[in-house]
């Protein structure tokens, strides 16, 4: 196990100011050693579990990260989400991500017309990291709604 792996659950807790004994009361864990071996690295905890702590901890990657880390043969298939820090980072990211749609929109028109198929791994390429994009917009919105 790495590093980050052995820490990530216990710095999430720590950024939410929250001590082992009141995150356990809140997870409904058994108890601080239990919690510890998750912190830890020694114990993966179950998706349930993790649940919890993305809305206690108020960290929505939380769930990506972990689906990551438990599962890496998931890991290929799923979205590259980036840190998006203030509501104007995440305006801007879904203003510049429109914009990229409706470019790739326009041509996925123009290879859909004129037949040529080879183009289209190209625009898939780009569609996904705006897919990308904007289920970071999304993490950093949802983020937003468990702190308000």
């Amino acid at each position: 196990m790495t590093g980050t792996r052995k820490l990530y659950y216990k710095t999430c807790r720590e950024n939410a100011n929250m001590t082992q004994e009141l995150a356990v009361l809140h997870l409904n864990i058994a108890d601080t050693p239990t919690l510890s071996r998750y912190e830890n690295g020694h114990s993966v905890p179950d998706q349930q579990l993790v649940a919890k702590m993305v809305l206690l901890y108020r960290v929505p990657n939380l769930a990506l990260w972990h689906v990551r880390h438990v599962n890496p043969d998931l890991a290929e298939h799923l979205p590259e989400i980036s840190e998006l820090v203030t509501d104007g980072d995440s305006y801007m990211a879904l203003d510049l991500s429109a914009d990229a749609l409706c470019e790739y929109k326009a041509e996925l028109k123009r290879i859909y017309n004129s037949g040529q198929a080879a183009e289209l791994k190209a625009v898939g390429s780009g569609l996904k990291k705006v897919a990308d994009e904007v289920l970071s917009i999304a993490a950093y919105v949802n983020g937003r709604v468990c702190v308000a």
